[in-house]
């Protein structure tokens, strides 16, 4: 008998089961407290458990990944990489390659508000925060860290022209507020966010619980005339949740809860479509590079997630994972992007480094455990403090239609600010009359990202390419062999050529880039201005400080943890501001 769902105790804490079950056969139900000292992948009750479990754990334990042995298989052809051959592919300092949409995120969730520096824990003001072509996880973080004290009200309010993240969006809110039981709603939430596939017990609760409330919306959106759109409101005492689409919309938004159990167990048809995509021989050479970039059995850990599609511990059973997820495959397509990983939207370092039970190297358990504890946190604060939070199927030039000038207090476009579909003039225009006035809200601020742009001019000038120096650097802090990092090709070199971005200096790449390109221009042109000390977000939140007095040791395994991170460290936020008192909205509205 395999091995059943995880345990959730009472206090919401998932425990990992003893990882020795079989396909066939009994299976240990007991707690899993020893690691296998060898991979740190899994853990066992006993010495016995672990001793029986061998034959079946040895195929991960000693996989061909974590030898000495393994290379890329452009080195093993005597190849040109792709990524090398064209940088259009994938950009050193971006990660990935340049699309309109993120899946998962292009950056590490951040806390909006940081109220407690800003507006202060016991202000009593109304809140409102616009996020804008993105999903909810920078909200999750900012409700989640709510200070105990603080009394004020929250508004969210998403406006995304991608139906399937404003589906996603909206499924994950109505979950934090209309399951009773916070430990299911969190263990939904994880898998309807990133798991390929979902278990029975979650799609009744979103066909049982979720869906009627969607089936009546569309039914009554469907009986009025016109293409007006249809409010649904699912609020008490100031919390929940306002839902605005058209009818057209809210038939949409009901294809979400098309599940299908597929018949062909070994090779179903949306197996099938996400492979065409995951598995592409076009990013053979890309996926490479993410093993080579970590550590020997955290490649296992990855090659299990690519080939599954399910975030949960390593250990553990996934049998009963077996209804494609209409979140990520719809009308029949895997929806996520090549290169995407649950971990684009999080921060990789601090969650592979922070105390936990799950063993050190299995990066998917840690960030089950860890999105656990943060889920948890928030659905307790959306229920304890007043948030509601707006969901727009809207672009960004129609965004002045349903919300109000001059009544946010943030506003975050990181996902849009250097958007292919828009330009810096169009993303400003758009946003800027929509932020609070200065003098009722001094805190008020837009926030944006910029790294490709900064990548685009490190390529542009040579005296901020790498030097002597700084491949030295990089040689000491990989402690790489520098007779190998001249093999044409080889993982030294490339292990060297890709952490260089790291040690550049992109301080002055992003100056240059604000002055020459017009960005502060246009930010005048708007009536804002760019905050030169920040209150609210680090200005470079993926960087390491190479700069600190830390020892050799220390600074190596920062260097590793920031390698292997889907972030290249450019990531440059900015807050911005507006500077006058009126300011007239984007021509034409």
């Amino acid at each position: 008998m395999a091995a059943s769902s995880l345990p959730i105790r009472p206090t919401g804490v998932t425990y990992y089961r003893c990882a020795n079950w079989r396909d066939s056969g009994p299976a240990c139900n007991d707690e899993g407290r020893l690691p296998c000292e060898v991979c740190h992948l899994v853990l066992y009750c006993s010495t016995a458990c672990r001793n029986a479990h061998e034959d079946i754990h040895v195929e991960d334990c000693a996989h061909g990944l974590t030898q000495t042995t393994w290379f890329p298989k452009w080195f093993a052809e005597n190849r040109i990489p792709v990524f090398i051959k064209d940088r259009e592919v994938v950009h050193p300092l971006t990660r990935r390659v340049p699309r309109i949409i993120y899946s998962w995120g292009n950056m590490p969730a951040i806390d909006l508000l940081d109220v407690e520096f800003n507006e202060g824990i016991e202000t009593q003001r109304h809140l409102r925060i616009l996020t804008v072509e993105s999903d909810i996880r920078h909200g999750v973080q900012t409700i989640a860290r709510l200070p105990d004290g603080f009394i004020g009200q929250i508004t969210l309010t998403y406006s995304n022209d991608n139906m399937d993240m404003c589906a996603r969006n909206i499924l994950l809110v109505m979950l934090t507020y209309l399951v009773g039981d916070k430990d299911v709603a969190v263990d939904c939430m994880i898998h309807v966010w990133y798991s390929a596939y979902l278990k029975p017990c979650h799609v009744r609760i979103l066909t049982e619980i979720i869906r009627p409330y969607i089936a009546q919306a569309a039914q009554v959106a469907s009986d009025q005339r016109g293409d007006e759109t249809l409010c649904r409101t699912f609020v008490e005492n100031g919390r929940g949740l306002r839902i605005a689409l058209t009818p057209a919309q809210w038939q949409a938004l009901l294809t979400y809860f098309d599940f299908c159990q597929e018949d062909d167990a070994y090779e179903p048809q949306s197996a099938i479509a996400r492979n065409e995509v995951m598995a592409s021989d076009a990013y053979e050479d890309e996926r490479d590079l993410v093993l080579l970039r970590n550590l020997p059995h955290c490649r296992v850990a990855i090659t299990k997630f690519w080939r599954d599609g399910v975030v949960q511990p390593f250990g553990q059973d996934c049998s009963e994972f077996t209804i494609p997820n209409p979140m990520l495959f719809h009308n029949g397509d895997w929806t996520v992007e090549e290169l995407a990983d649950p971990f684009d939207g999080w921060d990789f370092p601090a969650i592979v480094t922070r105390a936990s039970h799950m063993p050190k190297s299995d990066l998917y358990g840690r960030l089950y455990c860890y999105l656990q504890g943060l889920f948890g946190n928030f659905v307790k604060k959306a229920h304890d403090k007043v948030v509601r939070f707006e969901m727009l199927n809207t672009s960004l030039e129609e965004i002045h239609s349903y919300v109000e000038p001059r009544s946010f207090a943030r506003i975050d476009a990181t996902a849009v600010t250097e958007s292919p579909d828009y330009g810096v003039r169009q993303v400003f225009e758009n946003l800027g009359h929509l932020l609070e006035l200065p003098e009722i809200n001094p805190h008020a601020a837009v926030l944006g990202l910029y790294v490709q742009k900064i990548e685009d001019e490190l390529m542009k000038h040579e005296d901020l390419g790498p030097n002597a120096e700084q491949r030295e650097a990089v040689g000491q802090l990989l402690d790489l062999d520098s007779d190998a990092m001249d093999e044409q090709y080889s993982k030294e070199m490339i292990r060297c050529h890709d952490a260089l971005p790291l040690v550049l200096d992109v301080d002055e790449a992003f100056s240059r880039w604000s002055r020459n390109s017009g960005f502060l221009n246009y930010l005048r042109a708007n009536g804002l201005k760019l905050k030169t000390n920040h209150s609210i977000v680090r200005k470079w939140p993926t960087r390491i400080d190479l700069q600190s007095t830390a020892s050799m040791g220390n600074l190596r395994r920062a260097f590793s943890l920031s390698m292997a991170s889907p972030h290249g460290g450019g990531e440059r936020l900015v807050e911005i501001q507006r500077v006058t008192k009126e300011l007239e909205a984007p021509r034409g509205l």
